[in-house]
Order: structure tokens, then sequence, then C-alpha cells
């Protein structure tokens, strides 16, 4: 049963179920859904959302501030290993990178393209840890892209490298840092000091690599 309501300032749509708990919910439009039990009266709701309202300002905020979502269109610009490329269309049968623009066959979609950019970004990804595994020893069993949207990388217990395909959005030195964050769980399997000794050898500026990627994190969520 579905239910619009608002408390104060606080609009929401109202969704009741046989739950036994409340649940808030923003969408990418910033529109504020509750979930809550069949049983419970509207001022009990009311009172959990009012007494919400510091996360729900917190969380809106956040959200106005990200860049639109990503539009397929002519002109558009889509930032491939950290650089802004200009999307054109123009006739031919492949994709072509250039130095500030990407050429794409007219008619190309969403999905086209995501399947050239997870190409693009496994020949990266794989390029690199080649780099870096030969100057650190630290060897994958194997490496991959996944459609991961909630982190850059991951490593297995045996040592199998994913990356989010999605990483191809990054600058090459945020990416560098995830590819060796990822290489050093080989030998630690944890974010212990030693852990973070091991990258900071590698890397130096590792702290500053990090912080570019917490800024720019909404790329995990570009083509969703």
């Amino acid at each position: 049963m579905t239910e619009p309501f608002q408390t104060d300032a606080l609009h929401y749509e109202l969704i009741r179920s046989r739950r036994k708990t409340v649940g808030l919910s923003l969408d990418p439009s910033s529109k504020l859904t509750v979930r809550a039990p069949l049983t419970l009266c509207r001022e009990a709701i009311d009172e959990i959302v009012f007494s919400h309202r510091d996360w729900i300002a917190r969380h809106r905020a956040a959200m106005a501030a990200l860049p639109p979502p990503f539009v397929l269109r002519e002109g558009a610009s889509l930032s491939i290993l950290g650089k802004p490329r200009v999307i054109l269309f123009r006739h031919g049968d492949a994709i072509q990178l250039l130095d500030d623009q990407l050429i794409l066959p007219c008619g190309t979609a969403d999905a086209d393209l995501i399947v050239w950019l997870r190409s693009l970004a496994l020949a990266v990804v794989r390029s690199r840890v080649d780099v870096f595994a030969a100057q650190t020893a630290l060897c994958p069993t194997a490496v991959s892209v996944t459609g991961a949207q909630a982190r850059w990388g991951s490593c297995s217990p045996r040592n199998r490298l994913s990356f989010a395909w999605r990483i191809i959005f990054c600058t090459p030195d945020a990416l560098d840092y995830v590819v060796v964050h990822e290489l050093s769980h080989i030998r630690y399997k944890n974010h212990s000091a030693d852990f973070h000794a091991l990258v900071r050898s590698i890397l130096p500026d590792e702290a500053a690599r990090r912080a570019w990627l917490r800024a720019n994190g909404h790329l995990l969520r570009l083509f969703s």
C-alpha cells in the first residue's frame, strides 16, 4: 500500500507492507520513500522521519553536488583515463579514441560503448598490473574487470584481482593506486600498518591518489 505524506518540509512517499521496521531511502532525484509496517500509525512514522531530518539533508546535499547523469549524444564529454573527450558520431565501423575526441559510429548505443570501454579497461589494467607485478614480484593468478559499483577493485583469497571496468574513467595516477592497492593484498590480506607501508613504498603520494578516488566515487555509477 502506497500513501503520499509529509511532515513539515519533509515530503515523502509512504509504502506499507508486512515488515517490522521503518526504512528510509532516497532515489537519484532525491525523492524520499519511507517503508513501514502496516499497523504503525502515521504519527509514529512522522516522528521517525523528523528524527532523521539531518541524515536526509546531508544525503540530499551530497546528491545535489553530483554532476548530472551522462547522456550519450553528439558533443557530450566523457573522461577517459582522466582526460575529457568530446563525443562525435561519424560514419564508420569502429570506435576511435583520439587525443581529445571519441569518435563513435552512427547509431552507437550505451551498450555498445560499454562493451568497448570494458575491453579498453581490461587492456589498460592488465598492462599496469604487469608493470607493478614486475616491480614488486607480486603476481596475481588472474586479472579481470567487472561491473562492480561499490568499489574500484578487489583481491580474492586466491590472489585473483578484479577491477571495476569504470576504472577507465580515472586518472592514470588514481588507476595505478587501485592496481598497487590490490596487488599489495597478495602479500597482506588486510589493511594493516604493514599493508599501508607497502603501498607507500611503491607510491609515496598514495594519499593524494586515494583522495582523488574518494572525491570521484560517483564515476562508479556512470552508465548505471
